[in-house]
């Protein structure tokens, strides 16, 4: 995790300066997508030494110029597949190499999703809550109602806390074990995009009431490449939408003053 915050923090300040390297990689026109992971290929030339890393940067839903720029995932060949491009976007999709060289890149546009359904399962049986809070470096929480921009600016800067979500769903009585590829997105008052979240999550069977699982620090990712890349936490209503397996389940808002 904290190389992947370096390696980001240094392609903010390092890809607006870095020139189209002399290369044959040619990023296709198109991307694969399936349950909510997409495959992002290239036609590669000699591969450099170190290989390639592959950048995503969302484009911002507001029109303005704040961006975040994420790490999709680094190899020797000429694919990634990687859960953090969210439906209903563009995307700026640059390949580089370990000097930060643009190699290549391409925009591609995500296509909005059906909503989510499996059987008798659909996104109505499903129960999402959320508690604004920070973590301290001893992983001590602290709750907030709502958020205030100020703090959360004040104790990212100076690395005392991070700002982050409680985020929890909740399951209805299951037959039997399931398992889904689960991605939350988060997308700020000033239009920034940003996968917190793309991994499997498995439920297990239950035969009476409920099973509830979470994330204690949620968000806290977005948080801090909020910050850092952009310099503001900007106050108003931020989102938080849930798919699970490409499809969307749910939208939380939340407020920061």
């Amino acid at each position: 995790m904290k190389r992947l915050i370096i390696v980001v923090a240094l392609l903010a300040l390092l890809l607006p300066l870095s020139s189209l390297a002399d290369t044959s990689v040619t990023l296709n026109s198109t991307v694969s997508s399936f349950s909510g992971q997409t495959t992002i290929s290239w036609t590669p030339g000699d591969v450099p030494d170190g290989g390639y890393m592959v950048i995503t940067e969302a484009h911002n839903s507001a029109g303005g110029s704040e961006t975040i720029l994420q790490l999709a995932g680094s190899t020797d060949g000429s694919s990634v597949t990687t859960g953090i491009l969210a439906p209903n976007t563009t995307y700026t999709i640059y390949v580089v190499d370990s000097g930060f060289n643009i190699l290549d890149s391409h925009d591609y546009t995500m296509p909005d999703v059906p909503v989510f359904e499996d059987g008798k399962l659909k996104d109505t049986s499903i129960k999402v809550s959320i508690e604004q809070r920070s973590t301290n470096l001893n992983g001590k929480y602290k709750k907030y109602n709502p958020f205030r921009a100020s703090e959360m600016e004040t104790i990212i800067s100076e690395k005392t806390a991070y700002p982050c979500m409680k985020f929890q769903m909740q399951m209805p009585q299951l037959a039997y074990e399931r398992s889904f590829f689960v991605q939350l997105v988060y997308e700020s008052p000033n239009g920034c995009t940003y996968t917190d979240r793309a991994q499997e999550v498995t439920f297990n069977r239950v035969n009476n009431g409920y099973q509830t699982l979470w994330w204690e620090d949620a968000g806290i990712d977005f948080f801090d490449k909020l910050y850092s890349q952009t310099g503001s936490i900007p106050r108003g209503q931020y989102k938080i939408h849930l798919y699970w397996d490409g499809c969307w389940v749910k939208t939380s808002t939340f407020q920061v003053e």
